[in-house]
């Protein structure tokens, strides 16, 4: 933290050490889930932000759990809303920064990255038709994503 240069540095789930309507706008982008207590920071948004001040927070909802355990909650568009209402926020506007197309993408990508730092084992060729038909759809669907990462590498 030496060398980077900052306004400052705050628990941001407490009392923030600055002024009531004193900031013009709040960036938060992937963060919150990591908030013991968001509710205060909602609060201590309202409370710091100037009239008129805005606002950004970017939250992933369907992401595995990193940063573990500081890894607390996925809130849905209701969950936020609510919390925006209960700090005081009357107007706020809240989309999905990604589709489900997307997503899904992203829990391929990871459930691949965690499968290929396993090892893919050939055995499991050899034994998939002794197996219950949920593994085999899983082996099925493990053995296709290796071909098309295969073809999207090349």
């Amino acid at each position: 933290m030496e060398s980077l240069k900052y306004d400052l540095i705050s628990p941001i789930d407490e009392c923030i050490p600055l002024r009531n309507d004193s900031v013009c706008g709040i960036i938060s982008t992937s963060v919150l889930e990591h908030i013991s207590y968001p509710e205060i920071f909602f609060r201590e948004s309202f409370r710091v932000l100037k009239p008129g001040g805005k606002i950004f927070i970017n939250v992933p909802f369907n992401c595995p759990e990193h940063e573990v355990p500081f890894d607390y909650q996925r809130p849905t568009r209701y969950g936020l809303a609510r919390w925006f209402e209960d700090a005081g926020f009357n107007e706020y506007c809240i989309e999905p920064s990604s589709s489900s197309v997307e997503s899904a993408c992203a829990h391929i990508n990871t459930s691949l990255k965690d499968e290929l730092l396993k090892g893919f084992r050939w055995s499991d060729l050899s034994n998939m038709f002794k197996r219950k038909p949920n593994d085999i759809i899983r082996i099925s669907l493990n053995i296709l994503t290796y071909i098309i990462l295969g073809f999207i590498s090349n």
